[in-house]
């Protein structure tokens, strides 16, 4: 009994004088889960000889994929080779292509898969089953259990890459799952599950919004969403003489443009009374220079678009093509017009534009002696001045306009 309490106070008075060891920190901290992939998509074709249950099989092999929480979805798909293949499962962003070939082998049914990626990142993967046909209740339950095994350790290679998505702050961007804002460094990045092919639509405030396909297989790392504020029109006066606009966009409803109306080369379109053949061209030694605005009252994701403008604008002269003077004919004028364009997208579309010309201080008889008298394409009207012994109005209409609209 001495001995023993001898003993236990030596080791008491040995394990003072050691140094204190926290024994917490030497127990490993348990390592933090690993985050779990995202679900994949399946594109999956089988192949049954003879084909009577063909459609039985894959019924019951997509369902019991379906039940693995790593499988988002299953697009089933029939009578494709290796390279239709691809391009199918491209298309409709599956990540995955599972094929399988049954095929009677004796008494027994010889069972035979093969799993790849559709952006060739990792090695295909084969496996094979040689085994007595399956009863009904087998194929609800056992049957397909090596085969779903192994696509769901495959698909755990699947590739997930970061996509960087940048534009202007406080973007809404939808199409990636749920709809995301861009912050305040017009950048974010998210995962990705390649390949992927998405349809995505993008707003922001003050801005024209934004649409397009993104390519995860051939797109690269980045979408880069654009920020149209300007447009170019490349279109008629008219309908015969060539015409330049450049537009900025204030917010998505309001535009202010300017524009240059050239009269120095056009084309001929009215009547002639003489006996002469007329000529195919026309010619005034005029430009027209104007500011205006434009409203647009529709939607911008609307493939037909309608707007009201205003244009105000002056007349430069040059009567032997050299000096430049303001029209004294009718030096100012303004448009109203009412306006649709037609496109797919916001980068180019159609324009045609119908309006009025208002020239609240011109020569009405000079005017119409410009125009030739006979313009058949549209009506003219004129008055005198407003105040007595001054110049008065002239009104011409119809003013048609038509060509395209690019936005940068």
């Amino acid at each position: 009994m001495v001995r023993a309490r001898v003993l236990t106070l030596a080791v008491c008075l040995v394990a003072g004088a050691l140094p204190s060891i926290d024994l917490a920190a030497q127990v490993a901290a348990p390592p933090a889960p690993a985050a779990s992939a995202p679900p994949v998509a399946v594109l999956l074709q089988v192949e049954a000889h003879p084909d009577s249950n063909a459609a039985l099989y894959t019924d019951t092999l997509a369902a019991a994929l379906m039940r693995n929480p790593s499988i988002l979805s299953v697009i089933r798909t029939t009578g494709l080779d290796d390279q239709q293949l691809l391009e199918r499962a491209k298309r409709d962003s599956c990540s995955v292509l599972m094929a399988v070939k049954i095929a009677t082998e004796g008494a027994d049914l010889r069972v035979e898969w093969n799993l790849s990626m559709a952006d060739s990142s990792s090695a295909p993967s084969t496996g094979l089953v040689s085994r007595s046909p399956p009863t009904a209740d087998e194929l609800a339950s056992s049957f397909w259990v090596n085969a779903v095994n192994a696509a769901v350790a495959y698909t755990a290679g699947a590739r997930v890459s970061l996509l960087e998505v940048r534009g202007p702050p406080g973007a809404v961007v939808e199409g990636f799952g749920e709809p995301f804002v861009l912050p305040r460094s017009g950048r974010l990045v998210l995962p990705l599950i390649r390949p992927a092919r998405i349809v995505w639509v993008a707003s922001a405030p003050g801005r024209l919004p934004e649409r397009g396909v993104f390519d995860a297989t051939h797109d690269g790392p980045a979408l880069v969403i654009p920020s149209r504020r300007w447009g170019v029109d490349l279109g008629f006066y008219g309908l015969s003489f060539g015409e330049f606009r450049v537009s900025y966009a204030v917010s998505p409803e309001l535009e202010a443009r300017f524009a240059v109306s050239q009269f120095l080369v056009g084309i001929n379109l009215q009547n002639s009374h003489d006996t002469e053949e007329p000529s195919l061209t026309q010619s005034f030694p005029m430009v027209q220079l104007g500011l205006g605005a434009v409203y647009y009252p529709t939607l911008p994701m609307k493939q037909f678009r309608s707007y009201l403008s205003l244009d105000l604008f002056a007349r430069i002269f040059s009567p032997q093509g050299r000096e430049l003077f303001v029209d004294p004919v009718a030096p100012w004028g303004i448009q109203p017009a009412v306006g649709m364009e037609w496109g797919r997208g916001i980068a180019g579309r159609l324009y045609f534009e119908v309006g009025g010309v208002f020239y609240p201080w011109a020569y009405p008889g000079l005017m119409a002696a410009s125009l030739g008298g006979n313009k058949s394409s549209g009506l003219i009207f004129g008055g005198s001045g407003w105040i007595a012994g001054q110049p008065g109005w002239f009104l011409e209409v119809p003013i048609l306009r038509m060509g395209l609209r690019f936005r940068l």
